[in-house]
């Protein structure tokens, strides 16, 4: 086995979708001494240079499991202290949380991550698709591979610096054009979704999915007709040059008479002017459907950083509606967020 001579400690993620066996020697044959679920960071010996390059790459691989290549590596885990397959995980911290946001529900997407990922494998995972102009929600395999389960016989797996900056893919066995994949404590029913509003691709020129101050957007749902309304906040500040401080809003809700309506600036996390949100034209309005087919609308909006340095993120928000709490029949329940991460 080739182990560094020093050692480092480093934190590692456990990205085996069953969990990981924790053996008391380095090697696959030897006694189980504990299993680590998905998501597990541990301690892990490492050594750059000799375990691992600048990327957090192997660098060397002692034998191949399941199709991973790696290497045994010690880790601790709270009292747990034995030798894991370095195949089944990566350096670093590479997993979303649980928490209010990103709990019953989760969003992904399809392709390169260099970002921790939006994940949970206990969740019933579905496919928003699009085929023929209609929406579907079918119920899905999530299938995680890393840089270094890919092979030279594998177009992703050149070991490249651009590559590397994307050391996961996520994939699934659907043949149709996937949008969204959805994460869902619950069982969502499969089939088609009535969709008032789908965008092929986040574009920021397509004026159609960003409400520029008091433009509205109106869809039928259920028996309600509905209204997305973008509008410009202004408030006095005595802490501000100018006395008063302006914020691009967006709120939902139906005209009828003693209705609320419910704002997204807060969730949206909408802090700038109006001005500054029409250059980049964001957030954007990317898909409008009733996903678990209660009568009420659900959606998502896209956003990025409003700037135009190398230093642009993304995010997906996803909203899901609420029948039993009318105070607030509209929640964000998952966010996700990648970043330009090439190096």
């Amino acid at each position: 086995m080739l182990f560094s001579a020093i050692s480092y400690a480093e934190p590692f993620t456990i990205l085996a979708k069953s969990g990981l066996n924790v053996r008391k020697e380095p090697v696959s044959t030897a006694e189980k001494i504990g299993n680590l679920p998905f998501g597990t960071i541990v301690e892990a010996e490492m050594n750059y240079g000799s375990d691992t390059d600048y990327f957090k790459r192997h660098v060397h691989f002692s034998e191949i499991i399941e199709g991973k290549r790696g290497f045994w590596v010690k880790i601790t885990h709270g009292k747990i202290k034995g030798y894991i397959f370095s195949g089944f995980g990566l350096v670093g911290d590479w997993v979303v949380k649980s928490s209010d946001i990103n709990n019953d529900y989760r969003i992904l997407h399809t392709g390169q991550y260099c970002d921790p990922i939006n994940y949970d494998p206990k969740l019933n995972w579905y496919a928003l698709t699009k085929s023929k102009g209609k929406l579907s929600l079918t119920k899905t395999e999530v299938t995680l591979r890393l840089i270094h389960e890919f092979n030279e016989n594998d177009t992703l797996g050149k070991q490249n610096d651009s590559w590397a900056s994307f050391p996961i893919v996520v994939q699934t066995n659907q043949k149709d054009t996937v949008l969204y994949l959805i994460g869902s404590k619950t069982t969502l029913a499969e089939g088609e979704i009535s969709a008032p509003f789908v965008a092929q691709k986040p574009d920021f020129d397509n004026k159609e999915m960003f409400l520029f101050p008091e433009q509205t957007y109106e869809f039928f749902c259920g028996n309600k007709t509905y209204k997305f309304r973008a509008f410009e906040n202004v408030r006095l500040a005595k802490d501000n040059p100018e006395g008063y401080v302006k914020n691009y809003q967006i709120e939902i809700g139906t005209d009828n008479p003693g209705e609320k309506r419910y704002n997204l600036s807060q969730e949206l996390q909408l802090e700038k002017p109006a001005a500054r949100h029409c250059i980049y034209k964001t957030p954007l309005l990317v898909l409008v459907g009733d996903i678990n087919k209660d009568g009420l609308p659900d959606f998502i909006y896209y956003s990025r950083t409003m700037t135009d340095s190398c230093g642009v993120c993304w995010e997906h928000h996803l909203f899901i509606s609420n029948t039993t709490n009318p105070g607030q029949p509209f929640r964000k329940v998952a966010h996700e967020l990648n970043c330009n991460c090439i190096s």
